[in-house]
């Protein structure tokens, strides 16, 4: 055999196998708004890759519990989350917690999934400086609101 022939099997053989030393990465979503009132959600884990060895217990939360982890849809997971008090929800799977299936590569870290959860509903009030009766048209009114709201439309 050539030496050129022995350099191109030789590099198609690493080319064939590479993908078995590429560490699986892994992303985390959910359609929960930012922020939100759900008292539970679930978010989505996924792989590149199927994966061996990813449990419950690998993923690191802040702020909240997880139930319901589902893994037979390999390399997507899915697990609930319920959020333990108003605030930062963090949702990561941190680097080396599991190895492709395909040869021996530990994952990479995942981008952390955060939400924020606000469980109190907005108050307001609704004022005027005229008093009442008047015969003002229109009347002056101002709207208050003790945070933050979206989705607020006038509609006269």
């Amino acid at each position: 055999m050539k030496a050129n022939s022995v350099i191109v099997l030789l590099l198609l053989t690493v080319i064939k196998y590479s993908s078995l030393w590429a560490q699986p990465t892994v992303g985390i979503t959910s359609g929960v708004l930012n922020p939100t009132n759900a008292t539970s959600f679930t978010v989505t884990i996924t792989f590149n890759e199927s994966v061996d060895g990813f449990e419950v217990g690998d993923i690191v939360v802040d702020n909240c519990t997880l139930s319901s982890f589902n893994s037979t849809a390999n390399p997507v997971f899915t697990v609930s989350v319920t959020p333990t008090s108003d605030g930062l929800l963090k949702v990561d799977v941190p680097a080396a917690v599991c190895t492709a299936t395909t040869g021996g590569a530990s994952n990479q870290a995942a981008t952390t999934f955060s939400v924020t959860y606000d469980s109190q509903s907005p108050t307001v009030a609704i004022t005027s400086s005229e008093t009442s009766p008047t015969t003002a048209n229109p009347i002056p009114i101002s709207i208050s609101f003790n945070e933050s709201v979206n989705g607020l439309l006038l509609n006269i």
